[in-house]
């Protein structure tokens, strides 16, 4: 939306945001955040149509959906074909990081089984060694006592 429309649109009927506002039936913050584009205006945008003169359009800035858009339905229906657009590509985002979240995974679970395998190789060796040094004390002590 095209900075300060709403505001404008006041201001062209001459009308102090007090004014609008209670013509609105909303408060003159609420007014002023509607202008500074702080509050999501579709649900006033009617409203502020209807006392401003301004089309829906002209409002929010968007003069080439007024020629394909003859009512606030057929605009309605334009931007929630934006938003399925919007969430589909949103959806093939997240499929595509759930993916690559996999292969990580994957990847983690290979490395520690190649890990595990690791460890059972270095217990046996390490049993071999002990089971050496324990023959070598062995041996050192019957080689002791035979001389």
């Amino acid at each position: 939306m095209e900075h300060n429309k709403i505001k404008e649109a006041r201001l062209s009927r001459k009308l102090t945001q007090q004014e609008m506002a209670d013509r609105l039936g909303i408060s003159r913050r609420a007014l002023i955040a509607l202008e500074r584009q702080e509050l999501l205006v579709n649900r006033h945008l009617e409203d502020i149509s209807r006392e401003t003169g301004a089309s829906i359009p002209q409002l929010t800035g968007y003069a080439v959906l007024e020629e394909e858009a003859t009512n606030l339905n057929d605009m309605r229906a334009l931007f929630m074909g934006r938003e399925s657009a919007i969430e589909d590509r949103h959806r093939m985002e997240l499929a595509i990081k759930d993916a690559q979240i996999k292969a990580q995974e994957e990847e983690m679970k290979r490395l520690r089984d190649e890990l595990a395998g690791k460890d059972i190789i270095i217990l046996r060796l390490q049993k071999q060694l002990d089971s050496c040094i324990n023959e070598s004390h062995q041996t050192e002590g019957q080689d002791a006592e035979n001389d």
